[in-house]
C-alpha cells in the first residue's frame, strides 16, 4: 500500500517503508490495484509529489491522500505527463490553488483544470529521453561530488596526521 511518505522528492519510492498487504486481502483490492504507468500525485501537504509507476512494487494499492491519473498512451506518453507534473511551475500552480491553511490540499477539479500542452507524441518521446538523460546525469554528477566531498575529508584528514609527525 503506497502512502505519501513512501515518496521521495525526485518521485522515487523508498520500498523499505512501503506497508505490504496480506496476500488474503488482495482479492478485496483487486478493482483498486495500480496500473503500470499509472501517475499518482500527492493531494495533500505541501510538496504535491509524484510518482510514474512502473509496476514495482507488484500489486500495489494507493492511499486516498493520492489522485490516480491514468494516462491515454494514443493522446499523451506516461513520462511526458510525468515530466510535466513535477515541474516547479506546476507545483506552485497546485500549492497556490491548493485550500487549507494547515495541511493544504488540492481537490480533483484543481488537478483536471490543469492545462497540459498537448504535443505530438514523438515531440514528447523526444522531452522524455532528454529528461531522462539529464536525471542520468545529476545522478552521475551526484556520485562524483560525493566521492570527491570524501576523497576532500580523507586528504585533509591524512594531510593533518603527516603535518603532526
Amino acid at each position: 500500500m503506497l502512502q505519501p511518505k513512501d515518496l521521495q522528492e525526485d518521485g522515487t519510492l523508498n520500498k523499505d517503508e512501503i506497508i505490504h498487504v496480506r496476500p488474503s486481502e488482495i482479492a478485496l483490492l483487486s478493482n483498486h490495484l495500480l496500473q503500470v504507468n499509472d501517475i499518482l500525485v500527492v493531494n495533500k501537504g505541501k510538496k504535491f509529489n509524484v510518482h510514474l509507476y512502473d509496476g514495482t512494487p507488484v500489486k500495489a494499492v494507493a492511499t486516498s491522500a493520492f489522485y490516480i491519473i491514468t494516462p491515454t498512451a494514443a493522446t499523451i506518453h506516461p513520462e511526458y505527463l510525468y515530466w510535466f507534473l513535477t515541474h516547479a511551475e506546476v507545483k506552485e500552480y497546485f500549492l497556490l490553488s491548493s485550500t487549507g491553511s494547515v495541511i493544504p490540499s488540492i481537490t480533483k477539479s484543481v488537478l483536471s483544470e490543469l492545462s497540459v500542452p498537448l504535443i505530438p507524441m514523438t515531440d514528447q518521446e523526444h522531452i522524455c529521453s532528454f529528461n531522462k538523460a539529464a536525471l542520468e546525469e545529476q545522478k552521475i554528477l551526484k556520485e562524483l561530488l560525493e566521492k570527491k566531498e570524501a576523497y576532500s575529508a580523507a586528504y585533509t584528514r591524512e594531510y593533518i596526521h603527516q603535518c603532526r609527525h
